[in-house]
């Protein structure tokens, strides 16, 4: 259960869903008795998603992500002989039937 708590929080909290949410309950409080604080929800809104779309503000703050780890060089000897892939569950097998190597 904490597990789909999470996964709906994050969905909320994530910095582009916030932001759209922010702007579409602000236009829907803008046809209600709340039209100030809808108006306030939507001028928020439009300035952030200007500020995080528009500027270097998003690549700024992925940088030292992308940069953690130094990059492969592939043209090294020997060869890396495989790469490990970090995915999700799988939790059906194919179809297909296995090849046979000689």
């Amino acid at each position: 259960m904490f597990f789909y708590l999470a996964k709906a929080v994050w969905f909320v909290l994530q910095p582009s869903t916030f932001i759209a949410l922010l702007i579409g309950y602000g236009a829907i409080l803008i046809w209600t008795g709340w039209a100030r604080w809808g108006r306030r929800f939507v001028s928020i809104g439009a300035v952030l998603l200007l500020v995080v779309g528009l500027s270097p503000l998003g690549n700024a703050l992925i940088l030292p992500l992308e940069d953690r780890f130094p990059r492969a060089d592939l043209d090294q000897q020997p060869a890396p002989a495989g790469f490990i892939i970090l995915g999700g569950r799988r939790t059906a097998l194919s179809a297909a039937p296995a090849k046979r190597r000689p």
